[in-house]
């Protein structure tokens, strides 16, 4: 039963959307203004002296004196985290989950700071 109410409901959409696509397919569009038409018409006129321009190469370079840019790679501006960083981080992560409440992040009853807990 539910699957034919389904069914008719697809249908029903289908059909809907259909005839929403029939209406505006039938809509007429206003005719442009003169003014339009003249406007257009300029853009065009103003863009046919316009030319394609070519990119340069290594060749056109060397001879203006000059040297292509180097695009750095990705990583030569990175910094990488060192080993000591990342297990301070753990640890520091390690003692926040220890001594503070997980919901909450207030400090529980045998709260200790970072440095007496590490000596620990």
């Amino acid at each position: 039963m539910e699957i034919e109410l389904d069914k008719q409901a697809e249908a029903r959409e289908r059909e809907h959307s259909r005839e929403k696509a029939k209406k505006v397919d039938t809509q007429e569009q206003e005719p442009l203004s003169p003014d339009t038409d003249e406007m257009i018409s300029k853009y065009l006129a103003s863009l046919s002296g316009l030319r394609e321009v070519q990119a340069l190469t290594d060749q056109d370079i060397k001879k203006y004196g000059k040297e292509r840019i180097k695009k750095p790679s990705m990583s030569a501006g990175m910094a990488f985290t060192s080993r000591e960083d990342l297990t301070m981080h753990k640890l520091r992560k390690e003692w926040a989950m220890e001594v503070h409440d997980l919901h909450t992040g207030h400090r529980l009853d045998n709260w200790i700071s970072f440095e007496e807990w590490i000596l620990k």
